[in-house]
């Protein structure tokens, strides 16, 4: 056994094999990796590096790791911000190496990066590791690292020495080949084609940008104008409405007024009616008035005529009695009674 093997016995056909995993995409690809393997191991699986050197102290661990520039590619790619996955990336390196360097004999790093894009070259350094043969196998995966934020993270990880440091332990502890921790020049290539696409795109979007400005600049003036039409509007129509509630308080007094007028009218009608009733009576006072004016001056003047008659029946009287008191009525009393004698029958 040479000193890049396992120190450990050569068990049974199926060899008992942990792996430290709980990604999905590098689940499949250690499925593939190991699907191919003769004598097929017994794999399980395990959350981390702790619980499988608990899980059997003997057996081999296997963990697959994504190394920085692809970490970083992707963490940036989502979003990220530049300092918070780097430092996100070194955390969990470690993590990972401080479970590792307890039992750093068993514990097989693997690039997962590598083992999805030439898992083939893995195989072989994997295989001399663990005793196993792997038939031929092509890529199950292809890469999909950005080349822009590839070339981002390469000066990143140069800049920071602890998380230089980290990788370099890691490195040590890798079987099989290595991510590199700089892009290479197909991706430089693409990331500078990227750019001057993304410039071009930038122009256009300022271009774009500027004219949507200017129409902006443009509604927003309209907008204001179209504010001010509004707020004359409603100036307008609260004016309408007061009209109207003013309208409306008329058309009341109105109703009100026409009631007080029929009402008027119908007391005028009576009132009519009470005069014309009162100018009849008036008249028939008049008339009886009159009557009696005429009355009384017919009374006034019979009074008179009666005076005058009753004055000349007083002198008629004392005539008659200054005749009957004459001796020339004495004397021809004798002639009178004869002729009283010759009209009798």
């Amino acid at each position: 056994m040479t000193d890049q093997q396992l120190d450990i016995a050569t068990l049974s056909d199926a060899r008992p094999l942990l792996v430290a995993c709980t990604d999905d995409a590098k689940r499949r690809s250690v499925e593939d990796l190991f699907a191919a393997a003769t004598p097929a191991p017994a794999i399980t699986w395990c959350e981390g590096v702790e619980a499988a050197l608990a899980q059997d102290a003997t057996a081999p661990v296997v963990v697959p790791v994504t190394l920085p520039l692809d970490y970083l590619a992707a963490a940036l790619q989502a979003g990220t911000a530049p300092d918070d996955a780097l430092a996100d990336w070194s955390a969990e390196a470690e993590a990972l190496l401080r479970a590792c360097r307890k039992a750093r004999r068993r514990v097989l790093l693997i690039d997962a990066g590598k083992l999805a894009t030439q898992p083939e070259t893995g195989a072989r350094a994997l295989g001399a590791r663990l005793g196993l043969q792997f038939s031929p196998m092509p890529p199950t995966h292809e890469a999909v690292r950005s080349p822009i934020h590839a070339v981002i993270a390469g000066p990143l990880l140069a800049s920071d020495a602890k998380a230089s440091d980290l990788l370099d332990e890691i490195e040590a502890m890798i079987v099989g080949p290595l991510t590199a921790r700089n892009p290479d020049r197909t991706e430089i290539v693409s990331a500078t084609d990227a750019a001057a696409t993304l410039i071009e795109e930038r122009d256009l979007l300022r271009e774009n940008l500027a004219q949507m400005l200017a129409e902006t600049e443009e509604l927003r003036n309209m907008l204001t104008r179209k504010e001010q039409e509004v707020s004359a509007l409603e100036q307008q129509q609260a004016q309408v409405s007061d009209l109207e509630n003013r309208l409306a308080q008329a058309d009341t007094e109105r109703k009100s007024l026409i009631e007080e007028r029929d009402l008027l009218r119908e007391n005028l009608a009576q009132m009519l009616e009470e005069t014309d009733r009162l100018l009849g009576n008036e008249n028939d006072r008049k008339r009886e008035l009159e009557a009696r004016n005429t009355a009384l001056a017919d009374k006034h003047l019979l009074k008179a005529q009666l005076e005058a008659v009753t004055r000349q029946l007083d002198t008629a009287n004392d005539e008659i009695n200054r005749i009957y008191a004459s001796n020339s009525w004495k004397v021809t009393a004798p002639l009178r009674a004869a002729r009283r004698g010759l009209h009798r029958p």
